[in-house]
């Protein structure tokens, strides 16, 4: 008997007696042997799905706030650094925070694109 059809991929969700993780078109836990009913199953798997979902954009979210602070200390590590290479020491300015920048941008970026993936596929 399969409880789901073949072109939803695997699907799983916790045993309700011993909480591992088991396949949802089994019959029996392969753990502790507890007799797994279909709607019991699909109700594990449609919770799964929630579960999986929120810790996603929770992810999604640290990238997104993550990635702009350190965004925004970089961009003021180079103006600090500017003003005080340009305007008080006279010499030439040096680009040294630019790692802070790219990594910020792209870890906000990641962040934001997870999220909005997240949306579209709603």
């Amino acid at each position: 008997m399969r409880v789901f059809e073949d072109n939803e991929g695997l699907q799983v969700f916790r045993c309700p007696a011993c909480r591992e993780y088991i396949d949802a078109a089994t019959q029996r836990c392969r753990f502790c042997q507890t007799t797994i009913e279909p709607e019991a199953a699909r109700t594990g798997v449609r919770q799964q799905k929630a579960h999986n979902k929120l810790e996603r954009k929770k992810d999604y979210s640290a990238h997104l706030y993550r990635g702009g602070a350190l965004f925004i200390v970089g961009v003021f590590v180079i103006m600090a650094t500017y003003y005080l290479s340009e305007a008080l020491l006279g010499t030439d300015f040096i680009w040294f925070p630019r790692a802070l920048i790219v990594g910020g941008g792209a870890d906000f970026l990641y962040g934001v694109f997870g999220l909005l993936s997240e949306r579209k596929a709603c």
